[in-house]
């Protein structure tokens, strides 16, 4: 059996292939989880990153009762306390900017896991570019 940190980074790797061929969600189909990827040794959200979330405070605004988990990631460079700070940052930059936009601090959660999953997806840019990033998961 796959340990579960493990079948979520496959998970992510397969959703994030059949983003790119994919059709984007029809507005009935309401996204339980935003990617926002992130550039190498940065917090700053990039204007990709903002597209990325443009819809989640209305979306919120919608749904009083829908909570939000925000969680850090980053690549294998760097010594594991640098990435579990690197991670918190990045986590922080969307949460600042879904409070920028009106939703309650309350309803979110932030959580870093740091370089937790490197070397999942192995060597390379590309791996590393994918692990350079944040999950917000919408719990309704």
């Amino acid at each position: 059996m796959m340990p579960r940190r493990l079948l979520t980074i496959l998970f992510l790797a397969s959703a994030l292939a059949a983003c790119a061929t994919s059709p984007a969600p029809t507005p009935e189909v309401e996204q339980r989880q935003y990617l926002v990827f992130f550039e190498v040794d940065s917090a700053e959200l990039t204007p990709t990153a903002r597209q990325a979330l443009a819809n989640l405070p209305a979306r919120l605004a919608r749904q009083t009762q829908a909570r939000v988990t925000i969680e850090g990631h980053t690549d294998a460079v760097g010594s594991a306390a640098y990435n579990e700070r690197l991670g918190e940052r990045r986590a922080a930059a969307v949460r600042d900017f879904l409070t920028g936009h009106g939703v309650a601090p309350l309803r979110i959660e932030t959580m870093s896991y740091g370089a937790e999953a490197a070397g999942a997806l192995g060597p390379g840019e590309r791996a590393s570019a994918l692990l350079r990033r944040v999950v917000v998961r919408v719990n309704d």
